[in-house]
């Protein structure tokens, strides 16, 4: 069956430049979209005159215009069709329909919005919406995409919808979560002797990996580094330091200022075994709380934990008071901590907070790596 999505929305909300976008992106990837336009009025698509138009006046019920490029039928209804009869009746050879408006019908919905309150959506209660496109992050149930990415709006449709039509996993489709993901690479390596970014463990470096995790689950990824040239070829938002003071807090500090999603998670740049499970885990409890961090056998992993951007003040008088100690504004603030056996039923490895520091680390690291 061809599957249908709805392009729905308030007035002026942009659902028509969306639609447009959409179908561009749909055709360049080799699919044949059907569209339909939803008018709540009644419409005149005929001209007056015109051989057809004086059919349809004198009685003909439906009305067929055909050329050798294209057709189109008038026809009469006596109530307003729903999309699935519209698609059985009207639409043959297409992979896909997308409708503009619609926001009634039951068929799967993505609500465009140029507001940034959740409440303000038009179908905000409605269980067939699926994913949100906004120019404001919104933290939802749903998934929601940047009204300008494009490219991840018609992914997302695509393994929904489209797979079957696709060479890839079914583990392959994702939706990205409204939060930010934050590398820092600012440390000094003095004991690893070099950048611990670039080190490869298991035929890949971690910050190629880490990078790429981040981007498949978080709608914005932000890499805070005072060596910018060497991440330039990374598809990654990359910044400096906004304090000229070293420490992993100024990197937390930079992260969570030029993040546009309320949460970020942050993550070290020598972790190679960084997990997704672990991390949508931490996601998934971060309701009502500040900061969400492991609390383990071995103490806290600030460099693999969860911050709300309403850190930013108690950090920044943390900073003023000369005091750098990461764990030391929790006081000041809600924390979720996440304890060892709360964490070993998701990763019972327990090596998504692993990180590399030294030679013989590294040489630990390979040498389990050719054992699994």
């Amino acid at each position: 069956m061809i599957p249908i999505v709805s392009i729905v929305g308030k007035s002026d909300s942009g659902k028509t430049t969306l639609m447009e976008k959409l179908i561009a992106e749909l055709n360049l990837r080799g699919y044949k979209v059907a569209s339909v336009k939803h008018d709540t009025h009644d419409f005149e698509i005929d001209k007056e005159g015109k051989d057809s138009w004086r059919h349809k006046k004198a009685g003909a019920t439906t009305t067929i215009i055909s050329s050798p490029h294209k057709v189109a039928v008038v026809s009469n209804t006596d109530r307003d069709l729903r999309l699935s009869e519209l698609r059985d009746r009207f639409v043959l050879e297409e992979d896909i329909v997308l409708s503009e408006g619609y926001y009634r019908d039951k068929q799967p919905k993505i609500e465009v919005s140029q507001k940034e309150e959740p409440y303000k959506l038009l179908c905000s209660n409605d269980k067939s919406l699926i994913a949100v496109a906004s120019k404001y992050p919104m933290e939802l149930a749903v998934p929601w995409f940047n009204l300008d990415d494009i490219k991840s709006i018609v992914d997302f449709i695509e393994c929904r919808f489209l797979k079957k039509n696709l060479t890839m996993k079914e583990d392959a489709c994702y939706t990205k979560q409204a939060i930010t993901g934050i590398i820092l690479s600012g440390g000094k390596n003095i004991r690893m002797g070099k950048n611990k970014a670039f080190l490869e463990v298991g035929g890949q470096r971690i910050i190629d990996r880490t990078a790429g995790l981040c981007q498949e689950i978080f709608s914005q990824v932000i890499l805070v580094t005072n060596e910018p040239l060497q991440y330039a070829y990374l598809d990654l938002e990359i910044v400096t330091d906004l304090i000229p003071m070293s420490g992993s807090l100024i990197g937390i500090y930079t992260g969570l200022f030029y993040s546009s999603n309320t949460h970020c998670f942050v993550a070290a740049c020598d972790m190679p075994f960084l997990n997704k499970k672990v991390v949508e885990y931490m996601i998934s409890i971060k309701e009502n709380y500040d900061v969400v961090i492991p609390h383990l056998k071995d103490g806290y992993h600030p460099l693999h934990a969860l911050y709300s951007k309403r850190c930013l003040k108690s950090i920044e008088e943390l900073i003023n008071e000369d005091n750098l100690k990461i764990i030391d504004f929790f006081n000041k603030v809600k924390v979720r901590e996440i304890t060892s056996n709360e964490m070993s039923s998701i990763n019972p490895a327990m090596n998504s907070f692993l990180n590399i520091n030294t030679p013989e680390d590294l040489e630990t690291l390979k040498d389990q790596v050719k054992q699994s």
